[in-house]
């Protein structure tokens, strides 16, 4: 889990609302589904459903939504992030 400055990328998580938007993984991993993380004990988008159950537990008014692509997932995250809307709980 990182806390410091960027790069900020995907299939990382954070334990502060990145400063900058995230950027996609250069050579992404196949996954079935990307996950973007917007309010939880943990932000970021991730490709292990394991991660969610971690990220929102205990976590009242959560936010996290599936993705068929990293690019999909990213631009979800992105754009919460640009409205103020990415929060760690």
């Amino acid at each position: 889990m990182r806390d410091e400055e960027g790069p900020f990328l995907a299939n990382e998580v954070f334990s502060v609302a990145p400063s900058q938007p995230l950027a996609p993984i250069v050579e992404a991993i196949p996954a079935a589904e990307w996950y973007a993380i917007t309010r939880g004990r943990f932000v970021g988008v991730v490709d292990q459903f394991a991660l969610i159950a971690v990220a929102i537990s205990g976590v009242a008014h959560n936010a996290n939504k599936a993705y068929a692509t990293q690019a999909l997932a990213l631009n979800a995250f992105n754009k919460a992030l640009t409205w103020g809307g990415v929060q760690i709980a």
